[in-house]
């Protein structure tokens, strides 16, 4: 079983957020497989595709705290952790690109941070949808990550999400084992 588990805050406050690139890529994917996220349990809500082998979710904490409500799912289904998949923002990666990355420390992202602790690995698999650096004055990465996209950017965001929905849906439906389509290569924007 894959859990595949968008990072972002809950609240509409968040909706439009760089911190909620993981939200919108999960929702983007929800409406794309004509799906809701039906089921609750522990501060998460989630689907499980029974016939695909996956469970899509996001959790309902704020982003540093999403550590526990994902070690509870993993541990109720039993999910090898090589086989969770983290959807979150990351500042290092350009606005309108996404990267693969198997493994590797938070680089500061308090979300995956606080993730890696509660799972206790590095090694899990992870999209990393690029919400790039900030390119307003006097404005901090914390306070970037809490902006809305400006109305330029979106039509960026949009595509790259678009992409990324279509390749992770067809990650769920494979009927080839998922670790065969799984790399760097496959995620390439």
């Amino acid at each position: 079983m894959f859990l595949i588990v968008g990072l972002g805050n809950p609240g509409e406050g968040y909706d439009f957020t760089r911190h909620n690139a993981g939200f919108r890529a999960i929702n983007s994917l929800c409406r794309s497989l004509d799906i809701t996220l039906d089921k609750t349990k522990d501060d998460i809500e989630f689907k499980v595709l029974q016939s695909q082998k996956t469970i899509i979710a996001k959790p309902k904490t704020y982003m540093n705290l999403s550590g526990t409500p994902i070690r509870a799912l993993v541990n109720f289904y039993k999910i090898s952790l090589d086989k969770v998949i983290l959807v979150h923002d990351d500042l290092d990666i350009s606005l309108g690109t996404y990267k693969y990355k198997e493994g590797g420390a938070s680089a500061g992202h308090n979300g995956v941070n606080d993730v890696q602790n509660k799972l206790q690995t590095l090694a899990m698999k992870r999209i990393k949808i690029g919400i790039g650096k900030s390119t307003l004055e006097n404005v901090s990465s914390r306070e970037w990550v809490l902006m809305p996209f400006l109305p330029n950017e979106l039509p960026l965001l949009g595509k790259c999400i678009g992409d990324l929905t279509r390749k992770m849906a067809f990650f769920i439906k494979s009927s080839s084992k998922k670790t065969d389509v799984l790399s760097a290569s496959y995620f390439l924007p």
